[in-house]
């Protein structure tokens, strides 16, 4: 079934929009019978085509916990697989309170120390790509491949938006990731308490943020524990340049694996390369 020319698509909480909507049936439908009531799995596919915006709200308990977007050129969404394929150049956001359980993830269009989860404090992930976007809502993840920037950090409203080239103003607990593929995880679980996402960063990676600076093979993320993992290459260390202030020297760090607390400023080197001249 085709839609053309100013598609709007609208459910609970829910909005798509674009210039072409192709919708795949997962049976056909005889028009000459009686209409059968159970069209629960009736839909199979649908691919919306031409400046695809999407956005989703989640409630709970008429409270407003996260505000997903998505604005990308192609998005698919297969509803018997879960899987999703969207094409570039696009960006996805996602703002989020500490309790928020995020509808990406919808069939349809370990803490710090003395620190408590931030229970109505907003934090935004913007991942902005140029080719593809590819992952499953039934598996809670999504890859996004080539230039890929992603800013993570704490925003004060609904519609705030962070921008990437300024890493020094996101706070000490906002960054900036470049790389050429990263991956997104959600590791929470319906009916969880626990919240927890995963940044997985692979290729030409580097992460930057108030104080710090840090270059390696792959970088990866943990929202719960505020947690940076540096890893190098077979021949190259991963490398960490951090200020214990603005305005204090940096410290030059260079290891095959470093573990970094951005929040905090500190570091665990868990296997020590050889330092070197260089500076931040």
């Amino acid at each position: 079934i085709h839609f053309e020319g100013e598609v709007d698509v609208r459910a609970t909480n829910r909005r798509i929009t674009s210039d072409l909507l192709v919708v795949t049936l997962s049976r056909r439908i005889d028009f000459t019978a009686e209409v059968s009531r159970d069209t629960g799995d009736l839909l199979r596919r649908v691919d919306f085509t031409g400046h695809v915006r999407v956005e989703n709200r989640t409630y709970k308990e008429s409270q407003l916990v996260s505000v997903d977007r998505l604005h990308l050129g192609f998005l698919s969404m297969d509803h018997r697989t879960g899987k999703i394929l969207g094409t570039g150049p696009g960006e996805v956001s996602t703002i989020r309170t500490g309790q928020s359980g995020s509808m990406l993830w919808a069939r349809s269009p370990g803490q710090l120390p003395g620190r408590e989860p931030d229970a109505n404090g907003l934090f935004l992930i913007n991942v902005a790509f140029q080719k593809a976007m590819q992952g499953n809502f039934h598996q809670r993840q999504i890859h996004f491949e080539d230039e890929v920037v992603t800013v993570y950090g704490p925003v004060d409203h609904w519609e705030q938006k962070l921008d990437p080239d300024f890493p020094q103003q996101l706070g000490p607990r906002g960054f900036v990731l470049n790389c050429n593929r990263l991956s997104f995880f959600d590791m929470r679980r319906e009916n969880s308490k626990t919240s927890g996402y995963e940044l997985f960063a692979t290729g030409n990676s580097t992460v930057e943020g108030e104080t710090f600076f840090a270059r390696s093979q792959s970088i990866t993320y943990a929202t719960a524990k505020e947690q940076l993992i540096l890893e190098g290459g077979s021949r190259s260390a991963a490398v960490l340049w951090y200020r214990q202030h603005a305005s204090s020297a940096a410290n030059r760090i260079p290891a095959r694996k470093i573990i970094y607390w951005p929040r905090i400023k500190k570091y665990e080197v868990l296997d020590v390369g050889t330092p070197t001249l260089q500076s931040f």
